[in-house]
């Protein structure tokens, strides 16, 4: 190897040699860094400014069909209000005070790749309009006070999509192969430690494919808090559940 031989690197660095020796007896760089300065046995110095090094990493994707997926669901915060007050608190961001499952973009998605023209199986050539429909619930939980554990008093109500502002997307719509959304359904209120209730549906031959909606500091999502609450940080678990059929019953 010459005297300015080049390797792979993550970084430069003129400082870092390894344990290979060139044939004029000088230790060569790690093979992770690009050459540093050193002098030959004919008395020339290696300019460490010149040459280039390179790795490669990989973008990756796993595509399949025949599934029905809950992919995400957002968690939903609030901000901070007055407590022995009773307000209707519009939702400023996706921060997240109880360790679950929720992801804090505010994305709520569903991914329907079953075609009912192969028995709501996998299909090499799916078709949306064969999209066999279903059924998203959510369910509120008790809220408490996460500082002296006690249970919130009084009737809590989550309402989602205040204004219809929330509605689905269908992500995988084209000209070529188009794509009816999922419906949203608007304004459903969410009672604390109520029953589950229907907050989105896709009639059989809509829905397919990943459809997203956006429960941000954007929509109309507003909790309820009635007084005498004390003070402290109050949270409550949401359980959205997805049924394979739409028009299901929810719980």
């Amino acid at each position: 190897m010459g005297a300015a031989g080049i390797v792979p690197a993550a970084s430069a660095s003129a400082a870092t040699f390894g344990g290979d020796i060139n044939n004029e007896g000088q230790k060569l760089p790690d093979n992770d860094q690009v050459n540093g300065a050193y002098t030959t046995t004919d008395g020339t110095t290696n300019d460490p400014t010149t040459g280039t090094a390179s790795k490669q990493s990989d973008a990756n994707i796993t595509l399949k069909n025949g599934f029905l997926t809950l992919e995400k669901v957002p968690d939903l915060s609030f901000g901070t209000a007055t407590s022995q007050l009773s307000g209707n608190y519009r939702i400023t961001s996706n921060h997240s005070e109880i360790v679950d499952e929720g992801n804090q973009d505010g994305i709520l998605a569903v991914n329907d790749t079953r075609d009912t023209e192969n028995g709501g199986t996998a299909d090499a050539t799916p078709t949306p309009a064969n999209a066999a429909g279903w059924t998203l619930g959510a369910k509120l939980g008790q809220f408490k006070n996460l500082t002296t554990n006690a249970n919130a008093t009084g009737a809590w109500g989550l309402t989602l999509n205040t204004d219809g502002s929330a509605g689905w997307t269908a992500e995988n719509n084209s000209a070529t192969t188009p794509v009816t959304a999922a419906s949203f359904q608007e304004g459903v209120t969410l009672d604390s430690n109520g029953a589950a209730k229907v907050v989105g549906d896709a009639a059989a031959g809509t829905g397919y494919g990943r459809n997203t909606a956006s429960l941000t500091a954007a929509s109309q999502t507003k909790l309820q808090v009635p007084d005498g609450q004390t003070e402290g940080t109050y949270a409550a678990p949401i359980t959205w559940t997805l049924y394979a059929q739409q028009g299901s019953a929810v719980n």
